[in-house]
Order: C-alpha cells, then sequence, then structure tokens
C-alpha cells in the first residue's frame, strides 16, 4: 500500500507541474501571437512606406526629366543663362571666351 500511495503522489506531482507547464506555454503562445501580429504590422508599414518612396521618386525624376526637356538641357551647365554667350563666338574664338566665362566665376570682381 505504501509504494501506492507513493506512485499516487508522484502521478499528482507530476500532473501538477504538467498543469503549471500547460499554463506558461500558454502565456508565451500569447505573447508569441502579439509578437508575430506587430511584426506583420511593422512589415505592411514597411511595404507601404517604400511603396512610397518610389512613388514619390519616380514622380521627382519624372519632374526633373520634363523640366530638362522643356529646357531643352540634355546635359552640361546651362549656357543659355550667361548673357555675354547668347551670341555664340566664332570657333577661333571659343577658347577666350571659356576662359572669360571661368575666369568671370572663379576670380572675385573688385567693385
Amino acid at each position: 500500500m505504501g509504494k501506492l500511495r507513493t506512485y499516487q503522489e508522484e502521478i499528482r506531482q507530476v500532473e501538477a507541474n504538467l498543469s503549471l507547464e500547460h499554463r506558461r506555454l500558454k502565456e508565451l503562445q500569447a505573447e508569441t501571437d502579439a509578437l508575430v501580429s506587430q511584426i506583420k504590422e511593422i512589415e505592411e508599414k514597411e511595404t507601404y512606406l517604400r511603396k512610397f518612396v518610389n512613388e514619390k521618386t519616380l514622380k521627382l525624376d519624372d519632374f526633373k526629366r520634363k523640366h530638362r526637356d522643356a529646357e531643352g538641357v540634355m546635359f552640361g551647365p546651362d549656357l543659355r543663362k550667361l548673357k555675354k554667350l547668347q551670341k555664340v563666338p566664332d570657333m577661333k574664338d571659343w577658347d577666350n571666351a571659356l576662359l572669360v566665362v571661368w575666369l568671370r566665376k572663379e576670380v572675385p570682381t573688385i567693385d
């Protein structure tokens, strides 16, 4: 009879431990579900923000391209803004004209 009681006590102890572990497992499962939900929300926000940034970048690039095409500037600086070079000099004077433009940009004038 003594062994039977010992076994019954051990069984009760194991059942109590099992019940405690089962409760802990449920708590961990609830925490895990909450974290998974947060991760999904973060991923959805990240996806939305990436899409938003990509759309804005495409619009900006399109605007820049249209603006550049409207001005007719394909590459390099827009020399039309320099009033002195509106009339294109002869080919032999180009070096001098470019030197003058460069000097005007680089050397401060004393007024």
